[in-house]
């Protein structure tokens, strides 16, 4: 990761007397200033206007002004800086005001803060082709939005350009305010591009450039050769796949040399937004914007990820008048629903999905899990379990960049081996095309987390452990050979017990198991068996919503516990994505997977039954502390028992 790129604003300051240097003028036809002056006049045309400019050099100093305002890394902030208007709804300044009156960004009168931030955005709109930005409500986002379109078609030639908004009613009003400002341009930055038509249906000027409004459609903007895209809450648009075939349709503006910029409001996981915001938020931070204010720094952070795209996130508090007062204020009118209240007023951009979703597992605990984490992934070795002799069961594991195993930290898995406390595993099945899902097994180390109020109480004096997990396998593997890994880490982890999926291709991975003889194979039991029903026949763990909700209510219960460590950063990014989809269904949306969240849950099951009997070890069985941990057992017990498919024990047949 490079060092991350600080912007502070640098503070603009008044030239000395124009009348000094009118006597330095050499009035001659063929009279050229230095660039040194045409600092100065450019100074003197921003605070006295075109005006204090002697006309012999006028043409000089705007050929000057029009450079600057092309440049396409630096041309937006210096126009916004100079030229931004923004309308003031109450107050001493209610109607159109300058962005920055003076060069430098306007002051709140009730805090001293200033909206500084806003230049320093500029500055990251222009670094990308494709720029994310999730926002709170009402922080002035919109005219900065408008400017940059109102610039991108001033300042360059036969730029066609876009505003997308789920509504055709939004679009308009986002055109209409690039109308406003442009009438509010000084005249001679008016004529560097004049406008040919100001019809709300389309804004043509004399260079070639256009920008129309239209509403999010599946086909929208795909007969159009845009130069750049504007896109108006981009979350909002809904279904799903509306919002996709949106991407799929401007997406190409980036290929060809355009820009997009979406901005928007959090609304739910699932979606593109989300996706695309949770890959560049773990990217590489290229900017940090640094405002200083009388409460101390604001960073916002503007990352680069694996979506190729710019990621902003601006909190409410960048709202200059949004104090603690404030905060405190428009929370009480919002009674009890803190959910809408972050979402409308988000201080982090987790909290935003957070309030917004219909997230199934905490994302405030996942987020917690996920940071610390993140800063031991280099302990992660992916690499392939071979057998060493096979006629005696003994395996290696050995580094191999394109293995389908990883030990998350050698050191860990080794001192789990020899620790005498179990594992667990649970196998996830899917088909192998490549279009499919993927095969995904986590290996959990049992460890002797509380499960419950009561225990935390009674094993104050034992350690509390954690399960952990240390061995995960991913990937679109063939059946046998899946089944292969999966015995041969297997024994990696002393004959550990492994629940296979049962259902669909899960059964072809079975069948190769045992034809491998592995000796511990999950079972599962359910009054619905016959007693005619075969033993080989109850192997492996059925998947349906019953034990899906018992196996991601098991995780969640860890999660938020502290009782698991998630040691692979992939399963982490797969829970930030399940939802609840309706009525007792769990899953993640496409174009996402949960595969690794569907090996996971299932194996803390595993380990809960696992952990008691290492809890019931703990004390002799004629201790009083015994008796009331059997009791705790039985009632857990008495609360799971059903006749549903999959209520699970464990039976270890030597030979299957």
């Amino acid at each position: 990761m490079s060092t991350p790129v600080l912007h502070v604003l640098e503070p603009q300051v008044p030239p000395d007397e124009v009348s000094g240097y009118l006597e330095r003028i050499d009035t001659r036809g063929d009279y050229r200033p230095s660039a040194t002056e045409l600092e100065f006049w450019l100074m003197a045309m921003h605070y006295e206007g075109i005006g204090a400019v002697p006309r012999a050099i006028q043409r000089d100093v705007l050929d000057a002004e029009r450079e600057r305002l092309s440049d396409p890394e630096t041309g937006f902030p210096y126009f916004l800086r100079w030229y931004g208007m923004v309308r003031i709804k109450g107050g001493r300044e209610r109607g159109w005001q300058r962005l920055c009156p003076g060069g430098n960004p306007r002051v709140s009168e009730t805090t001293g803060r200033d909206w500084g931030w806003q230049l320093l955005l500029a500055e990251a709109m222009t670094a990308y082709d494709v720029v994310l930005i999730l926002k709170a409500r009402q922080i002035g986002l919109t005219f900065i939005a408008a400017h940059y379109g109102l610039w991108l078609a001033m300042f360059f030639n036969d730029n066609i350009g876009i505003v997308i908004s789920n509504k055709m009613p939004t679009s308009k009003r986002l055109v209409r305010r690039v109308l406003d400002i442009y009438r509010h341009l000084p005249e001679h930055i008016k004529e560097m591009a004049v406008m040919t038509n100001d019809g709300i249906q389309r804004l043509e000027w004399a260079n070639g450039s256009a920008l129309e409004p239209m509403s999010a459609a599946s086909d929208t903007g795909r007969s159009e050769a845009a130069g750049f895209v504007l896109i108006d809450e981009a979350a909002i648009i809904r279904p799903i796949a509306r919002q996709e075939d949106v991407w799929a349709s401007v997406e190409a503006c980036a290929d060809g040399g355009g820009r997009i910029v979406m901005f928007t409001t959090a609304n739910g996981v699932g979606d593109l937004v989300h996706a695309w915001a949770t890959d560049s938020a773990f990217g590489e931070v290229q900017h940090i914007l640094g405002i200083d204010n009388p409460d101390g720094r604001v960073e916002v952070e503007v990352t680069f990820g694996e979506a190729e795209m710019g990621f902003v996130f601006l909190p409410y508090y960048l709202h200059p008048d949004r104090d603690q007062a404030w905060h405190d204020r428009k929370r009480r009118l919002y009674r009890g629903s803190l959910a809408k209240f972050q979402q409308e007023y988000p201080e982090t951009w987790e909290q935003a999905f957070i309030a917004s979703g219909l997230n199934y597992f905490s994302v405030v605990h996942v987020e917690e899990e996920a940071a610390r984490q993140k800063s031991l992934a280099s302990r992660d070795v992916r690499g392939s379990v071979v057998w060493d002799d096979k006629a005696n069961r003994k395996v290696k594991f050995v580094p191999d960049p394109y293995g389908h195993v990883v030990v998350h930290g050698l050191d860990d898995f080794y001192e789990a081996l020899t620790s005498g406390r179990p594992f667990v595993a649970m196998a996830d099945c899917a088909g192998d095309a490549p279009w499919g899902d993927f095969q995904a097994a986590s290996f959990v180390h049992v460890g002797v987390p509380y499960a419950d109020v009561d225990e935390e109480q009674l094993l104050e004096a034992a350690a509390l452990v954690p399960h952990r997990q240390l061995v995960t396998i991913h990937g679109q593997i063939p059946a046998d050979v899946y089944a292969e890994e999966l015995v041969k880490v297997g024994v990696l982890c002393h004959d550990c017990v492994i629940a296979v999926e049962a259902n669909g291709v899960g059964a072809a991975v079975i069948s190769n198991m045992k034809r491998l003889r592995y000796p511990k194979m999950y079972m599962r039991t359910s009054s619905t068996f016959s007693k005619e029903t075969k033993m080989t026949d109850r192997i492996g763990w059925w998947s349906n919503a019953d034990t899906k909700n018992n196996a991601y209510g098991t995780l969640d219960k860890y999660i938020r516990e502290g009782a698991l460590e998630v040691r692979d950063l992939e399963t982490l990014d797969e829970m930030r994505g399940v939802v609840h989809l309706g009525g007792r269904r769990i899953g993640a949306i496409e174009p996402r997977h949960d595969d690794r969240v569907d090996s996971l849950a299932p194996a803390c099951v595993l380990a809960r039954r696992e952990s008691r009997n290492l809890i019931r070890n703990i004390v002799p069985d004629d201790d009083p502390i015994a008796v009331v941990l059997r009791q705790i057992e039985e009632d857990v017990m008495a609360r799971e028992a059903g006749d549903t498919v999959g209520n699970e024990m464990f039976s270890y047949p030597s030979v299957l």
